[in-house]
């Protein structure tokens, strides 16, 4: 079985007031510059559907857009990996996420990397190859009335 990775460069991963795009980033340590062991970034926490050892990998690597930092999601079995933030947000606002991703042998059979809101079905479109380059991908959405939280998530797979 093909390996499926993706190489997450959260440089750009930013969480802004869509009408207000000059404001401060909301995603904390959005470029990965700050991190308490090699495989995640501070500020951000693993999750995955399958948790069993060895179903999934997270790394934090060198090689990211422009000589950042990044990190290396492999899954090595059919899963839905990812690094999740709780980020603090306005009531009825929009807001814009976007991030930069690299994708290699992600099968068009299943959800390819991508970013989205926990308990919605809210996700960018899919990165499956990005044949070596960078492609951004966005997020737009409008928090309800009485919502003070995101909860983000820069993923590989899905169920």
């Amino acid at each position: 079985m093909k390996k499926r990775w993706i190489l997450l460069a959260l440089l750009l991963l930013i969480l802004l007031p869509h009408a207000a795009l000059a404001e401060d980033n909301l995603i904390k340590n959005g470029g990965f510059e700050e991190s308490t062991d090699t495989a995640i970034p501070a500020s951000w926490s693993r999750d995955a559907w399958v948790t069993s050892t060895g179903a999934s990998e997270c790394e934090l690597v060198d090689g990211g857009y422009e000589g950042g930092r990044c990190i290396m999601i492999r899954n090595n079995q059919p899963n839905d990996a990812r690094l999740v933030q709780r980020v603090a947000v306005e009531p009825d606002s929009c807001y814009q996420i976007r991030c930069l991703v690299r994708a290699e042998n992600v099968g068009e059979g299943a959800s390819g990397a991508c970013i989205s809101i926990e308990n919605t079905f809210s996700d960018s479109a899919y990165a499956y190859d990005t044949g070596a380059g960078w492609q951004e991908l966005t997020l737009t959405g409008i928090t309800g009335e009485d919502q003070t939280e995101l909860v983000v998530m820069a993923r590989l797979g899905g169920y």
